[in-house]
């Protein structure tokens, strides 16, 4: 299965950028992050070997200019989405979802930016800026909040 094949440490990156001393983001990257195994199942595009023409100039099915683009970001930004989609059984549950506004609640308690809110703890940790929450409608039977 995908997880046993794919899932390894010897496949993943991660960056970490925080406030924290150097020695404190090593503590806690290593406890939340030493327990992914290492299966040692080699490079993904040694699989791709002979499929995939290689990104050379004039050898690829994606051109490669050569350019190093750098961005100077003009504001510190923070920023992370999380989406979750909210399920109705069938058009009934949706209109009486809809009716009591389930979704605009939670994304009012979320979004509040008041003292002790979710914004007020995140600044203290100095991890958010500025918070957004809304419910979004994508389909007939499914909603997802932000």
């Amino acid at each position: 299965d995908f997880y046993t094949k794919y899932y390894s440490a010897d496949q993943s990156t991660l960056a970490v950028v925080g406030p924290q001393p150097l020695d404190t983001l090593q503590a806690m990257t290593t406890a939340s992050f030493s327990r992914i195994p290492n299966r040692n199942v080699g490079k993904p595009e040694d699989s791709w070997k002979g499929i995939v023409k290689p990104f050379n100039n004039g050898n690829s099915l994606i051109p490669s200019f050569g350019h190093v683009v750098k961005i100077v970001p003009v504001q510190d930004l923070r920023q992370a989405t999380i989406t979750w989609p909210i399920l109705y059984k069938d058009d009934e549950d949706r209109d009486n979802a809809l009716l009591t506004k389930q979704a605009q609640y939670v994304a009012h308690i979320i979004g509040h930016e008041g003292p002790e809110s979710l914004l007020s703890y995140l600044k203290r940790k100095g991890w958010a800026n500025s918070l957004s929450a809304a419910g979004e409608s994508v389909s007939s039977k499914t909603k997802y909040t932000k």
